[in-house]
């Protein structure tokens, strides 16, 4: 049972004894009470766990309350709660996530920031971008320290 809705999953148990139970919920962020029985046994106690659920974090979007998901290459998203990812910014390359990566000749303020600049002093934007983009944090959490980089 899961927030009072009943919820079917599939279970094996190997040889050991150990029973692996495996259920699919889509559910609000937030902490919700899961209450694991058995049907056909009334005489056996209950177990109860707590599952907590994360919202959605930058580089993901929220096209249903209930759903993150991932922006992928060529777009990106600063703000969890939309709907749909960005399409990356001019004079941009992104990698997916919550990512933007200046094109050659260019620069961003900040690893937050959507405006390119144009550099003044081409040879102040040398970089190997190669690297960036292969090396770019997979991790949303390490995004936005990443402004060192650029």
């Amino acid at each position: 049972v899961l927030d009072q809705q009943w919820f079917l999953g599939v279970n094996k148990t190997g040889e050991d004894g150990i029973t692996l139970i495996n259920i699919k919920v889509q559910v609000l962020p937030g902490a919700h009470n899961v209450t694991f029985s058995l049907l056909d046994d009334s005489t056996n106690s209950v177990a109860v766990a707590t599952l907590l659920v994360r919202g959605c974090v930058p580089g993901e979007v929220s096209p249903t309350p209930d759903t993150c998901e991932v922006c992928p290459a060529g777009r990106f998203s600063l703000n969890p709660s939309n709907s749909s990812c960005d399409a990356c910014p001019a004079n941009a390359e992104c990698p997916g996530r919550a990512a933007m990566v200046p094109l050659l000749g260019f620069w961003h303020s900040s690893a937050t920031s959507i405006q390119m600049h144009k550099c003044s002093n081409p040879m102040a934007c040398q970089g190997n971008r190669t690297m960036l983009l292969d090396e770019w944090p997979a991790s949303t959490a390490m995004v936005s320290n990443c402004s060192s980089y650029i």
